[in-house]
């Protein structure tokens, strides 16, 4: 009788000894294309990315946490005599997982899946809620014994209901290119 070894894994890392240096928080800032389907009559633009991690290493090269993050769609304006209709934002709150990088490789990828949330401040904007995830790819290199910096490419994919402005309501798959550089600090023993 041949069974999965699925169980067998997902017990071995649940029991294996958290890493030495388990708690780390990272980040990445970058740029890419939004392209929000039925919802932008416009079709793929760029914006600014910006995300925040935190976590814990199950054991080297496997990390899991949590990331909330997104892309700015249009800068508001606080400013005294500014527009306070301006700004759109959209925004993801992801569990992840990271494997890698794994010596000699500095080479590591990441995936999540989690919440996907369109806020605009104008009056008559278009709102959204949904959910999606990523999956990236990243090179490491280290500036110290607990800090990595490096380049870091994703690709987000997810379908949200998306109300309000000058369209209809709408479901809208939503695809998003980014590069960006990314930081990581792991926490000393």
């Amino acid at each position: 009788m041949r069974t999965s070894t699925l169980p067998l894994v997902i017990v071995c890392v649940l029991a294996a000894p958290v890493h030495a240096q388990s708690f780390w928080l990272g980040g990445d800032l970058g740029g890419g294309s939004v392209d929000l389907g039925a919802a932008s009559p416009v079709g793929a633009r760029t914006f600014m990315a910006v995300n925040l991690a935190a976590g814990v290493a199950l054991v080297p090269g496997v990390d899991l946490g949590v990331r909330v993050g997104g892309w700015n769609l249009q800068a508001s304006d606080q400013s005294p005599n500014g527009d306070p209709t301006r700004g759109q934002t959209l925004t993801t709150l992801s569990l992840m997982a990271r494997l890698g990088p794994r010596e000699p490789s500095r080479w590591y990828v990441q995936a999540g899946w989690g919440a996907l949330k369109l806020a605009s401040n104008q009056t008559a904007g278009q709102q959204g809620s949904g959910t999606g995830g990523f999956v990236g790819a990243g090179y490491d290199f280290d500036l110290g014994r607990q800090v990595q910096l490096g380049p870091y490419v994703e690709y987000y994919a997810g379908s949200m209901d998306v109300y309000g402005g000058s369209l209809p309501s709408v479901t809208a798959s939503v695809r998003c290119a980014t590069a960006s550089v990314a930081v990581r600090y792991r926490f000393p023993e």
